[in-house]
């Protein structure tokens, strides 16, 4: 990991107007520090919830409450508040990033296994194992947890209507994100 990372070009979309544009964002750069420079589209000038939220950046604490602001924009409270869904997707995360460094199916499957033949978990503890092992693996691998996170945040907000769509034609209550 890089101590110090240089300036990045993060694209966002206007929902007003639909015009597509580049910011230039400092890592770690907080809201106060950039909100002013990065507040109104640069065509209409209406400010909206999209572009604040690609440009705030910051402390950990401020992560959850701002992928909230997107659930409820990309789903609805609904979906975004099914526990079983969002279990599914954290389920489907989890295996493509552990399957992108190098875990095979049958290690995968070995997992479940052992897993579920154990007893059931608390949830506050699991979250912070989760937490734990997952800065564990981004040091190994040399990922910046915050920096990927962030980039992926920034990236989801400008795809709304894409993953609106795919939320919608799968089946519901289904494990699988799609039908196969």
């Amino acid at each position: 990991m890089n101590s110090k990372r240089a300036p990045k070009e993060v694209k966002t979309l206007c929902e007003h107007c639909s015009t597509e544009f580049e910011i230039r964002m400092e890592h770690n750069a907080c809201l106060s520090q950039s909100i002013s420079n990065f507040d109104d589209c640069p065509k209409c000038g209406t400010r909206n919830d999209t572009w604040l939220a690609i440009n705030w950046q910051g402390a950990a604490e401020t992560f959850q409450p701002r992928v909230d602001q997107w659930m409820a924009k990309c789903f609805g409270r609904e979906i975004s508040a099914d526990v079983t869904e969002r279990n599914h997707r954290f389920l489907e995360e989890a295996l493509e990033l552990v399957q992108s460094k190098g875990c095979t199916a049958s290690e995968a499957h070995q997992l479940v296994d052992y897993v579920f033949n154990r007893p059931i978990g608390e949830p506050d503890q699991e979250v912070g194992g989760v937490r734990v092992t997952l800065a564990a693996l981004c040091t190994a691998a040399g990922l910046d947890e915050n920096e990927c996170a962030e980039t992926e945040l920034n990236r989801i907000w400008t795809k709304i209507p894409e993953i609106s769509a795919k939320q919608a034609a799968k089946p519901k209550h289904s494990p699988l994100p799609q039908e196969s």
